[in-house]
């Protein structure tokens, strides 16, 4: 017996299963860094060739583009940026479409009006995610379906992750951690996993004034801990705060939030970031850290989720008797 498939239904099919595009046919999107480029990955998949301009675990507020960069840019079909990256000037010919702040900061939560690391903070990844479906539906009606269906996926990862993140710091016993922060960058991370910030040293691009350092000193009294970006680490918010830490017996905790660029989706990235920070601050809650005059180097490493790799995390200054 023959059986035969209506063809509205094979084609559906064929839409839904998201046949990929030869190289030619793929949608070129350059993403000035990381986090952007997984987030467009998650959406786009097979239909897409992504690309990134600041390399993985580089600040990109120190990073000079290259003349590669430039043709990189002039030949892509999109541009997906923060928005307020230092560098964009460099790119004199914009592709055909350029996604970046103008697109979702009405709609994104930024702590503070703080703009640096605005994707650390899953629900704005989501307004990122939608604005890259439309956009990829635009101009690519064919793969509407596909993006669609990841679409919808993403946003129901997320979700188990709020699951996952509730669960971890039930069993870490975490509801009441609290934490001074040296720098903002990493501000709407605490939040999402709602951890308190006790107080914050530098916020954005903002000089620190010694009225400034006397109220995060006394801010820092009731935290459990001190939380540096590790790429600021040797700058004044480092220095600062490694001496504040000493004279209040406070540990720090050097934390890396960027991506190393073995990540295969922005869940799995937040999720690796989330368990080096929430391991960690377990380890100072639960008294592995104790407080004293004399520093230490502590260096953890957390193996990835994807069990392919080790993730150097970050690094954690703490005190012994």
């Amino acid at each position: 017996m023959r059986i035969t498939i209506p063809l509205t239904l094979l084609l559906l099919f064929v839409n839904l299963l998201g046949i990929p595009l030869t190289a030619y046919d793929r949608i070129k999107v350059v993403a000035t860094i990381e986090p952007l480029a997984l987030i467009v990955r998650d959406i786009g998949g097979d239909r897409v060739d992504v690309f990134t301009i600041v390399p993985a675990y580089m600040d990109p507020h120190v990073y000079a583009p290259k003349p590669e960069d430039r043709i990189l840019v002039e030949r892509a079909d999109i541009l997906v940026c923060i928005g307020r990256e230092e560098f964009l000037g460099y790119f004199e010919g914009p592709p055909a479409i350029k996604l970046g702040w103008e697109n979702w900061s009405r709609s994104m939560y930024i702590p503070g009006g703080n703009p640096h690391y605005v994707w650390l903070f899953p629900r704005n990844a989501a307004i990122i995610a939608e604005a890259i479906y439309r956009v990829l539906s635009s101009i690519d009606p064919d793969g509407r379906d596909y993006y669609a269906y990841r679409l919808e996926h993403f946003n129901k990862s997320l979700q188990g992750l709020d699951e996952w993140i509730e669960a971890y710091k039930r069993a870490y016993m975490l509801s009441r951690v609290k934490v001074a922060l040296a720098g903002s960058h990493m501000e709407p991370l605490l939040e999402y996993l709602d951890i308190e910030i006790t107080g914050i040293l530098i916020r954005g691009e903002k000089a620190v004034a010694p009225r400034d350092i006397a109220e995060f000193r006394n801010s820092a009294i009731s935290a459990d801990a001190i939380l540096v970006h590790l790429l600021e680490y040797e700058l004044d918010e480092g220095r600062i705060a490694s001496e504040i830490s000493k004279e209040i017996e406070v540990p720090i905790m050097v934390f890396n939030p960027l991506p190393a660029g073995c990540e295969d989706s922005y869940i799995e990235y937040i999720k690796v970031i989330s368990y080096g920070l929430l391991a960690s601050l377990a380890n100072v809650k639960l008294g592995y850290s104790s407080r004293a005059a004399s520093p230490t180097l502590c260096i953890a490493a957390v193996a990835s989720l994807t069990a392919t790799s080790i993730l150097l995390l970050f690094l954690v200054v703490r005190y012994r008797r």
